[in-house]
């Protein structure tokens, strides 16, 4: 990837609070019976929007860089867009209340607080920038903004580190996304970013073990696309498998 791909890049990465993966996370973790994942729902959507329907024969190694920057980032206003839903149905956008549900120990609650802060921080690059959505009367930086009031960081990232490590589908797909995408800021060679590439396989191995497509597709394109050097041609179907 071009230096100036990657600092274009390095801005929007990282929606905030993201959780360092812990390698208490088991390979195969206890399935939950409790709701159908997120995620599933974004992967049958992605079904239709993963791969052009008529895509060259070959592509480098920095169109599939764009690819996978796109996937995460769909993948993730995916999961967050969900969670907007949930909260409107469950507490009227009401944040008081989400938070209050949040800090007596409601993990929805939780994953829906951390989900959102984290979206909003992604698509706002300064807490000034938050502010001034949300005096034009952006409803979710208003909301985002009374949520970060209610609520401690610290706590915060025990939410979703708990969540995390129980093997929420949705939390790991989520988190491995955000690193996906700093994953991708990182100049090829750097230790770092071999480093982040274990985090992402160790976030997302978890979800896709226990057969989630989502964490499947975005892992094996993360694989595939490592595994060439840069201008390299590959097969654009191979990597969307």
């Amino acid at each position: 990837m071009s230096g100036k791909n990657a600092r274009r890049r390095a801005g929007r990465a990282n929606g905030g609070e993201a959780v360092q993966p812990s390698r208490a996370v088991a390979s195969t973790p206890r399935e939950s019976t409790r709701h159908q994942p997120v995620a599933q729902q974004v992967a049958n959507s992605q079904t239709t929007t993963g791969a052009p329907s008529n895509p060259p024969d070959r592509v480098t190694r920095a169109q599939l860089a764009d690819k996978l920057w796109e996937i995460s980032t769909f993948t993730l206003r995916g999961l967050e867009n969900a969670q907007d839903v949930w909260v409107a149905t469950r507490f009227a956008g009401d944040g008081a209340a989400l938070a209050a549900a949040a800090i007596r120990g409601d993990e929805k609650a939780q994953i829906a607080v951390s989900f959102i802060l984290s979206g909003v921080r992604r698509e706002n690059n300064e807490d000034s920038d938050v502010r001034a959505a949300a005096v034009k009367g952006d409803v979710k930086a208003q909301l985002a903004m009374a949520l970060e009031s209610l609520t401690c960081p610290d706590e915060r990232y025990k939410w979703l580190t708990k969540a995390q490590n129980n093997g929420n589908v949705d939390v790991c797909i989520y988190t491995g996304c955000l690193f996906v995408r700093c994953y991708l800021t990182i100049d090829d060679g750097k230790p770092e970013r071999a480093a982040m590439k274990d985090k992402v396989i160790l976030l997302l191995r978890v979800p896709a073990d226990r057969g989630s497509a989502m964490a499947q597709h975005i892992l094996g394109m993360l694989l595939y696309f490592s595994h060439y050097d840069e201008g390299t041609k590959a097969d654009f179907l191979d990597a969307a498998r």
